[in-house]
């Protein structure tokens, strides 16, 4: 009788208790973790055509040009230019005829801080500009204070040029860099420096050294005021 006591109150001390080895109710399953989608490339940038030819032309002269794109953002350009032009003038009471034989080469990084056709540009140039002056009248004329008659004077000549490098720096637009025919315009400035006008000529027999230095300086004093030399030049060409 005593065994089955013990045994009541063994069985009632572990009925409120799972049997061994018996789980709990069942947790639920842990969701599998997902993994984030990968992200999208980004879109491949569009395709360049590096390489342009064409000419430009302008207040530098005429001729060809050549590009070349690195990238969206940076090339390197190049051109050579050529014009000859002539202009009547006065100076030290002497009329003269001006010709100007402009020549230069250039090579310009440009930079295109938005990817498109605008840009900004900074190089120097080959500078051949030459500057001619000829004096050849009828009649009287006073040169420094000294009166002169034609057949006295002859024809004068007075001859410049500038420093060989000049830096420059220009911005404008010039089309995308897609392939295709391209049209564009630049607009800036060549800092040329003071050109340099040397003695004068004549061909006449009586106008004195100090004459002709005279009529030198005051040709020099005009060439100072033409430092910097504006830039405006239109382009057209094909971009392969």
């Amino acid at each position: 009788m005593k065994s089955f006591v013990v045994a009541g109150n063994l069985a009632a001390f572990l009925l409120p208790y799972p049997a061994f080895g018996q789980n709990s109710s069942p947790s639920p399953e842990t969701p599998p973790q997902t993994q984030d989608a990968p992200k999208q490339d980004q879109q491949p940038q569009p395709h360049i055509s590096p390489v342009y030819f064409g000419v430009t032309g302008g207040s530098l002269g005429v001729g060809p040009e050549v590009s070349y794109a690195i990238n969206r953002y940076v090339g390197v350009r190049g051109n050579i230019t050529f014009l000859n032009v002539s202009h009547d003038f006065h100076s030290g009471g002497l009329p003269y005829h001006g010709e100007a034989h402009l020549g230069s080469g250039g090579l310009m990084l440009d930079f295109r801080p938005f990817g498109g056709g605008f840009f900004i540009s900074g190089g120097a140039r080959l500078n051949k500009n030459k500057l001619r002056a000829k004096s050849t009248f009828n009649g009287v004329i006073v040169i420094d204070g000294v009166t002169y008659t034609s057949s006295r004077t002859g024809t004068l000549l007075g001859y410049a040029d500038f420093p060989a490098v000049a830096p420059t720096f220009t911005f404008g637009y010039a089309g995308t860099l897609r392939r295709g025919i391209k049209v564009g315009i630049e607009a800036g400035a060549m800092f040329m420096g003071s050109g340099r006008v040397y003695p004068f000529t004549n061909t006449g027999p009586t106008v004195s050294p100090s004459r002709l230095e005279a009529q030198r300086a005051g040709l020099q004093r005009e060439l100072d005021k033409y430092e910097v030399y504006p830039i405006v030049q239109l382009t057209a060409g094909y971009r392969f």
